[in-house]
């Protein structure tokens, strides 16, 4: 599945806003945003240096391997712009220990090395799990505020895996199967 022209370009916007610029940011400097945390960190960094920002945007580091469908990038980028909202903040340890918890205990959690793109989100982490439901490095995912598990709760109607209310992890669903997230 791919992810429609208006999808990507408000992918591209939102990142340009993130950065303070006054365009869309290009589709190399999204994808190089979402596949490399190193080029993420950066442009965050000098997003208040236009002279050091310019440079960064100007040198998107340039994938080794083809990239990974349009549809998990741009589903990285929104994940990043929720992030982003939030100051960038992560949930307490207790928070974290509970959604690995259920992640671990998950049908969907898939002990493959996954496609470039999940392997490049695994970097550094011991346990490089991903969810075939959202397609996220589940111990990336679980420590951000911003997210949500996509799976229902077999044990508590009503609830996703992390104890969120359906009609959150339903909607977060149903915007995976659109292919934006």
């Amino acid at each position: 599945m791919s992810v429609s022209p208006d999808a990507l370009e408000a992918q591209r916007t939102e990142l340009g806003r993130i950065l303070g610029l006054d365009t869309p940011a290009s589709e190399d400097v999204l994808r190089a945003a979402v596949t490399d945390d190193g080029y993420a960190r950066n442009l965050l960094a000098c997003r208040r240096d236009p002279e050091l920002l310019n440079l960064v945007l100007a040198r998107p580091p340039v994938p080794a391997e083809p990239l990974p469908s349009s549809t998990l990038i741009a589903r990285g980028a929104s994940a990043l712009s929720r992030w982003a909202r939030t100051g960038f903040t992560v949930v307490s340890d207790d928070v974290f220990d509970a959604r690995t918890r259920a992640c671990a205990a998950c049908p969907h959690l898939s002990m493959q090395q996954g496609n470039l793109l999940q392997q490049i989100a695994a970097k550094g982490l011991t346990d490089k799990s991903t969810c075939t439901l959202c397609g996220c490095v589940a111990a990336r995912k679980a420590r951000l505020p911003s997210e949500r598990c996509p799976g229902a709760d077999p044990e508590r109607p009503g609830h996703s895996r992390w104890g969120d209310p359906d009609n959150v992890a339903r909607s977060d669903a149903a915007a995976l199967n659109a292919g934006v997230k």
